[in-house]
């Protein structure tokens, strides 16, 4: 029996700080329909953003039908809408360079394209990109560069594709009739882990890359987590020694930690639970130094975002607010966190310091994406 409900459940949370989830998606994301921003005016002519904290977002600025990919600072300046097209563009991903974002587009049928980071070149990478109706699909880049990595449903059940950003080398890696989601490249862009209900519920697997591109779909897959209840990857640390996840093995959801393994080993041990309070722990992630791992929690009677240490020492709520925290991503640098937040019955996006008490509001809503700090 497929179980499913619980990690559809978290995600749809999430995905709230979007808008209200529309049942229209553009490739694997559901689409949102954010109410009109009133914020600064796109420059006119879109130039590449030099500054190291950059972030790249999807909105409907200008027209409530139509989202746009913009980047804007993080301290509020540059804003520039990099796409300029009638047609729907939705989930940018920067390039581990800087150089380039991916994104996804209803323009000519619908796929992945690719643009310089200010906008220009924009072309399709990939028209094999058929829409999933589950909300917690992703995109993402290998950590060097060389594959992106998506979920297409040709056949109406998502799997892990990649292509490289020339277009070429399409492949399916998971290939499966079950559901495969909620992927993680590890740091060393071997390994590929990945949630999946294959074996009758959903458990943590882990793909070995190459072994799949030699061998053929499906191949170098192996399961580090076999529990009755729910597990969903969370992402590797930055030495890709160990795995988050968060599951409800002990009555609700909390977040844990195991050992990742060797590419060609077994992993999956030393499975430790990191939150034991009885309301709702979720979504973790890695800080990009590893000193940190973020969650979202309910635990003070609404969504906040929490940090602890690794060991899950020192947990403390960061938000502190009595708005819906929902959705965070960290800066690249590991010193702050960009916050999807609602006070009111409108979202917007807070970038807060993680050791410093700094706060400071942007007039963007969620799906955002921050330019790697090497990417210059």
């Amino acid at each position: 029996m497929h179980r499913i409900a619980f990690p559809i459940t978290c995600v749809l949370l999430f995905l709230t700080a979007c808008g209200s989830v529309s049942t229209d998606t553009v490739g694997t994301r559901p689409l949102a329909q954010a109410t009109l921003a009133t914020g600064p005016q796109p420059i006119a002519v879109p130039k590449p953003a030099q500054a190291a904290s950059v972030i790249a977002f999807r909105q409907n600025r200008n027209d409530p039908n139509n989202f746009e990919i913009y980047t804007i600072n993080a301290d509020g300046t540059g804003l520039a809408n990099l796409t300029n097209h009638p047609a729907r563009d939705e989930c940018p991903y920067w390039s581990p360079d800087g150089r380039s974002i991916a994104f996804a587009s209803e323009r000519d049928e619908g796929g992945i394209y690719l643009m310089a980071s200010d906008g220009s070149n924009q072309r399709r990478l990939t028209a094999e990109f058929a829409r999933c109706e589950i909300p917690d699909a992703t995109m993402a880049w290998s950590p060097d560069g060389q594959w992106f990595s998506f979920l297409s449903c040709p056949d109406g059940k998502p799997d892990v594709y990649i292509v490289k950003p020339d277009g070429s080398g399409l492949k399916n890696l998971t290939s499966n009739p079950a559901t495969d989601y909620h992927f993680y490249w590890s740091p060393d862009g071997q390994r590929l882990a990945f949630g999946s209900d294959r074996d009758g519920n959903e458990e943590v697997y882990v793909l070995d890359v190459q072994a799949a591109l030699r061998s053929g779909k499906g191949a170098g897959i192996i399961r580090l987590t076999d529990n009755p209840a729910v597990d969903v990857p969370a992402g590797w640390s930055p030495d890709g020694a160990r795995l988050l996840f968060f599951s409800d093995r002990g009555g609700n959801p909390d977040v844990y930690v195991m050992e990742a393994g060797p590419v060609t080993g077994t992993g999956g041990s030393d499975q430790t639970r990191l939150t034991t309070d009885p309301a709702l722990d979720y979504y973790p992630a890695w800080s990009p130094t590893g000193q940190w791992i973020a969650f979202v929690s309910i635990r003070d009677g609404n969504h906040e975002v929490y940090i602890m240490a690794p060991d899950g020492l020192g947990q403390r709520n960061l938000t502190a607010s009595p708005a819906t925290d929902a959705q965070f991503w960290w800066s690249p640098d590991g010193t702050q966190i960009a916050v999807s937040s609602m006070q009111g019955e409108a979202w917007s996006t807070w970038i807060v310091g993680v050791e410093e008490a700094s706060r400071k509001q942007l007039d963007i809503v969620g799906c955002l994406d921050w330019r790697p700090s090497y990417g210059r």
